[in-house]
């Protein structure tokens, strides 16, 4: 038997700013978060915040290191945790952005 999917919607740069304003604004409207972020005393304020789990699981990590995207798949596929809507707020940007880099909403 198949187990049915964990969707949750994944906040990148969620620590604060736009990144946390968009987590707060998901949980208020019922969606289970990932929130992700550098600075893991304030994921782990903001996760709490938002219920702890199973409605904010929070992973600190630079998604702009080496394998950090990766490590976050292979985490959530452990978990059985699928994501269904994504938030792109990174912290910051280098010049020239990177290709296609932009900052997103795209839930359901």
């Amino acid at each position: 038997m198949t187990s049915t999917p964990d969707f949750r919607a994944l906040v990148t740069g969620a620590s604060s700013g736009i990144g946390a304003a968009y987590a707060r604004g998901l949980r208020a409207r019922g969606e289970r978060v990932v929130l992700v972020a550098r600075r893991e005393d304030r994921m782990r304020s903001l996760a709490a915040e938002l219920g702890g789990e199973p409605h904010a699981l929070f992973r600190s990590l630079d998604l702009a290191g080496p394998g950090a995207a990766e490590s976050l798949r292979t985490d959530l596929e452990a978990r059985a945790i699928s994501v269904d809507c994504l938030v792109a707020s990174p912290s910051s940007w280098t010049w020239p952005r990177p290709t296609g880099a932009c900052s997103s909403l795209a839930c359901r």
